[in-house]
């Protein structure tokens, strides 16, 4: 270890990763906000996550990524802490709505474990929305995973096209939303994840 060297011989004492610079105004939350966005780049974009979800590792059955116990977790973790950030006047009606639909909801665990078991919780992006997406050279390169903590990564995929779609909506761009889910399902053939 006295003379390390890149691409050197012997055992590797750290990895190096060049990284690629590219303007603001690629990321597709960009191209949201000034009126970018398209049918055709929504269908790329449909095709591109699809594509990507099929070529994800599936999480094994002895683990528990994506189980009842630790989706249900996740859930609850994320309605405690708007619950205590939020003061109650900004909470929404839904927000109550949600939270004792999912409390009471006694199919949603048989729903996510058949997922499960099915194979469609796998090694995915983790926190894929439009400013962790860019159109790069054409093409629609995800990037920024979620490498710290893989119970947020190996996650049912329908879960992430879901994310997806919310983020259009919440920038203003609902039928684009929709157009996505759809050309998600017809591209993954999933329509059994809409339940």
């Amino acid at each position: 270890m006295g003379r390390p060297r890149l691409q050197g011989g012997g055992t590797p004492i750290e990895y190096a990763v060049k990284m690629r610079r590219f303007a603001q105004n690629d990321l597709l939350s960009a191209h949201a906000a000034d009126g970018r966005l398209d049918a055709a780049l929504i269908d790329a974009l449909a095709e591109r996550i699809a594509d990507f979800h099929a070529d994800c590792e599936r999480a094994s059955a002895e683990s528990e990524f994506g189980t009842p116990r630790s989706v249900a977790h996740w859930s609850a973790e994320n309605l405690d802490q708007l619950e205590r950030v939020l003061p109650p006047e900004l909470l929404p009606a839904a927000f109550h709505r949600l939270e004792d639909w999912y409390l009471h909801q006694e199919t949603v665990a048989a729903r996510i474990e058949a997922r499960r078991r099915a194979g469609f919780v796998r090694e995915c992006h983790g926190d894929l929305h439009l400013g962790n997406i860019a159109l790069l050279d054409g093409r629609i390169t995800p990037f920024d995973c979620i490498e710290f903590n893989p119970e947020l990564r190996w996650i049912d995929t329908i879960s992430e096209m879901a994310f997806v779609a919310m983020d259009l909506e919440a920038r203003g761009h609902t039928a684009l939303g929709w157009r996505f889910v759809n050309r998600y399902l017809q591209h993954s053939g999933d329509y059994a994840g809409v339940a």
